[in-house]
């Protein structure tokens, strides 16, 4: 613990023991010779409004250091502690700051702020994160300018962040950068998320990455061309994809999966396609395990049979 720390504890002890006194009077000089903004804000933070308004003399001598600071945390600490409506001095200090990440929290902890201005600092910074977060969070602010940074930078995740949080944010403009970088994980997103996507746009975009995972889930999306993304997946030969296609996918080709997982002589991707997936052909994916001389999936094999068993007979019921 350093010496502005002890001083702070203390400082916090000698208020809770006795209040505002001759002490703490002595020990706020203690704290000016220190001349930190954060250590000063802590200081006052101590006590409540109406007792420094009893004070006005240590008030505002620790505001003094917290402005001439050019803190920008500081700054928007302190104005947002205080019960006050001119936040004009703090404001300037943050926005000379040049800081992004606090002219964004100040804009968001003051909303009578002067969005248009702490808006231009964060634009400056071309940071991605707190570009897309003013644009989203800040009433009154230039969405089209913070846009632009996303744009510019052609980063998937932020563009297809803008684009699914943002009211008023340009959904084309933005689905074709995330379509360009080839991220199929976005592309996915994008269509699942953004309303007024695109979605044959975004398929065809799937479908060019060959990312089998994206194609099954891009397949659950309302509008996706379904038997396209399954001749995709079909022509994979790839027994797992098709598993979890056939088992996931309503109205899916389940023979032809079933043929896949088949030709692929796999015991276990056999046993669990006959086990999970309704439909399918349970003698066929069995012959595969028994050719195998597969004796552990054989044995396992009676969970299929009980569960086709208890199948018929609810339907018996029905």
């Amino acid at each position: 613990m350093n010496k502005q720390e002890k001083l702070l504890k203390y400082s916090k002890f000698v208020y809770k023991k006795f209040g505002m006194c001759k002490i703490l009077k002595n020990l706020s000089d203690k704290v000016l010779e220190f001349n930190d903004a954060m250590l000063s804000f802590n200081f006052i933070n101590i006590f409540t409004y109406a007792e420094l308004l009893k004070e006005p003399e240590v008030l505002s001598k620790h505001k003094q250091v917290v402005l001439e600071s050019g803190n920008p945390e500081a700054n928007t600490l302190l104005a947002y502690s205080l019960p006050i409506d001119d936040i004009d001095d703090y404001a300037q200090v943050v926005l000379q700051s040049k800081d992004a990440t606090w002219n964004y929290k100040f804009a968001k902890a003051f909303p009578k702020a002067d969005a248009q201005a702490h808006g231009k600092v964060v634009f400056e910074s071309k940071d991605l994160y707190y570009n897309f977060a003013f644009a989203r969070d800040i009433k009154g602010c230039d969405v089209k300018l913070h846009e632009q940074v996303m744009l510019e930078s052609k980063n998937s995740e932020f563009c297809y962040e803008f684009a699914a949080h943002v009211k008023g944010a340009d959904i084309n403009a933005l689905c074709n950068v995330v379509i360009n970088a080839k991220n199929p994980k976005y592309i996915y997103l994008f269509a699942l998320h953004v309303k007024g996507a695109d979605i044959n746009l975004l398929q065809d975009a799937i479908i060019k990455s060959n990312d089998l995972e994206y194609m099954c889930f891009f397949a659950k999306i309302p509008g996706a061309n379904v038997k396209l993304l399954e001749e995709k997946v079909l022509n994979s030969k790839n027994p797992r994809i098709s598993l979890w296609f056939a088992k996931n996918i309503p109205d899916a080709d389940i023979l032809a999966h079933g043929k896949v997982v088949q030709e692929s002589n796999d015991s276990y991707l056999n046993f669990h396609f006959a086990l999970e997936v309704d439909g399918a052909d349970i003698d066929g994916h069995y012959n595969v395990i028994k050719e195998n001389n597969d004796y552990y999936h054989m044995n396992q094999f009676k969970l299929v049979r009980e569960k086709v068993a208890e199948r018929k007979e609810e339907e018996t019921e029905l």
